[in-house]
């Protein structure tokens, strides 16, 4: 992946042990090639960013967040609480919470629950909802109103 170096912005260039540059921005940023291939960007009061020779790049933010997107597409962010969110290329959104619950939000409206007990819901782009508890008891709730009932297999 190719890195804009934005020279009009650079005040100082070193040269470092290895014969890369560093380069010195007037906001207070740094830019540097590593050995490996990967570009590093440390921008002040903001977040360090890894450009990787494969097209992926990873910014690491000041809080202790981070964020990683793929050239295919998708973007996994990981957050201080240890919560992480995954975007793939498809518009699934996938989140796992701190707690080990997890849900995910599919292209055609459909979501989907984990808790961290086990229970287990979706919820279906024509509103109703299924559960599955911690116990094995499986239910279907139905959106329209005047249902006003949940059905389960055996009715």
């Amino acid at each position: 992946m190719t890195i804009d170096i934005e020279p009009d912005k650079i005040v100082q260039t070193i040269e470092l042990s290895n014969g890369n540059p560093l380069f010195i921005y007037e906001d207070g940023g740094l830019l540097v090639t590593l050995p490996d291939g990967r570009y590093a960007k440390l921008f002040p009061e903001a977040a360090a960013r890894v450009n990787y020779p494969d097209g992926r790049e990873a910014l690491i933010f000041p809080d202790g967040a981070s964020s990683v997107m793929f050239p295919d597409g998708r973007e996994v962010k990981i957050f201080p609480d240890g919560a992480a969110a995954v975007q793939f290329s498809d518009g699934q959104k996938m989140i796992i919470y701190s707690d080990g619950s997890m849900s995910a939000a599919l292209p055609d409206g459909r979501m989907r629950m984990l808790s961290s007990t086990g229970a287990v819901g979706v919820q279906l782009s024509d509103g109703r909802s299924a559960t599955i508890d911690e116990n094995g008891e499986f239910a279907i709730v139905d959106s329209d109103p005047d249902v006003g009932r949940e059905s389960t297999p055996s009715d």
